[in-house]
């Protein structure tokens, strides 16, 4: 177990910024203390050869542009909130539109895209980096001052594990996640698509000519049926308005299982056949956002030299169901004072030995 610190550059507000490397659980973690970004995650192949299997930039000014949120935290509400607005114990709240009329992953009121309090720490069995920022009250829109505490660990089974701790002093939304593309091939040249995916959800929810979530749908007979692991790309040959409307998959399935408590059950699981990687997600969320990539701009560089591309990274966001203040079928969350806000995602990395879609 070790974390060692190094200077990653300037911000545009004169700002500095400090790159963390954790080792722990036979994984690599470099992470930021500007919105959080996984810059790079090692992980070894089935031949012991470590790999990064996140897509990243090599310096801070991609994250300071980031228009696709590569490894940062997005909120305060994760997803779009349609309108830009809500309303709130009969108070309307106006936010910013960033992405047509809705606000996306919290518009002005960006995590991803501040410098956040970072303070690493290295115990027996594992390593983390705990990073704070506070929220004041009105901040792009939203009510409440806002203290949140994230904290990344690495512990000796090979988990990546994520913790949010979020209180206010009046009532508000907080719903935040983390926004990283896995490609567990480590070959820069691979796609996302290539990658065989489950996950454990009966119903997902088709959006709207806005790109809005609707009332649930079952993935029985539809190419989001992930209930047993399917290479992506086979999935996505199945003909089906929503995948069209997606550019591929831009949706949230409703989990079918609680990720809280133990012994760890994985809801998600996705595997890369050639390299042997596996990752498997848990979640004390409802729903995962399973994001294909497929609005990934062509041609930007990206870190060890990868080019962007449409599909080239996978997103599994684990978050409260998108956009539900504004909508009635969908339940509300709301963190108010004298409460806690908690949630916790653990991604464990394994190897197969050889290739079987439920090794």
């Amino acid at each position: 177990m070790n974390v060692t610190e190094h200077p990653f550059g300037i911000t545009g507000k004169n700002e500095a910024v400090t790159l963390y490397r954790l080792e722990g659980g036979g994984l690599v973690l470099s992470c930021l203390n500007y919105g959080g970004a996984v810059v790079e995650l090692l992980a070894p192949d089935r031949e012991g050869v470590m790999q990064n299997v996140v897509l990243g930039y090599d310096d801070l000014a991609g994250y300071e542009k980031n228009p696709n949120w590569f490894g940062v935290l997005c909120g305060p509400t994760a997803g779009r909130i349609s309108g830009a607005s809500f309303s709130l114990d009969g108070n309307t709240f106006s936010l910013t539109p960033n992405d047509g009329t809705a606000c996306l992953h919290g518009g002005t009121c960006d995590l991803s895209r501040r410098l956040w309090q970072g303070e690493s720490f290295r115990e027996s069995r594992r390593v983390g980096l705990r990073l704070r920022t506070v929220s004041p009250d009105g901040e792009g829109g939203y009510p409440g001052r806002v203290r949140l505490c994230v904290t990344y660990t690495l512990d000796d089974e090979g988990a990546f594990v994520i913790d949010y701790a979020g209180e206010t002093d009046s009532p508000t939304l907080l719903d935040p996640t983390f926004h990283g593309y896995f490609n567990l091939s480590g070959d820069r040249a691979a796609s996302g698509l290539d990658q065989e995916l489950r996950i454990d959800a009966e119903m997902f929810l088709p959006l709207d000519a806005r790109h809005l979530p609707e009332p649930p749908l079952s993935v029985e007979k539809t190419p989001f049926d992930f209930r047993r692991s399917v290479s992506i790309r086979k999935n996505l040959e199945r003909p089906h308005p929503q995948v069209v409307r997606g550019r591929g998959y831009d949706h949230a399935f409703v989990l079918r299982t609680s990720g809280e408590g133990f012994p760890f059950v994985p809801q998600v699981r996705l595997c890369d056949p050639v390299s042997g990687r596996v990752l498997e997600m848990t979640t004390s969320e409802p729903c995962v956002v399973f994001y294909s990539g497929g609005w990934i701009a062509e041609g930007e560089r990206l870190r060890g030299g990868v080019v962007s591309a449409p599909h080239a990274g996978i997103a599994l966001e684990a978050q409260w169901y998108p956009n539900a203040v504004n909508s009635p079928f969908l339940p509300l969350r709301v963190l108010r004072p004298g409460t806690v806000f908690r949630s916790r995602t653990v991604y464990r990395f394994s190897v197969v030995r050889s290739f079987s879609p439920e090794e």
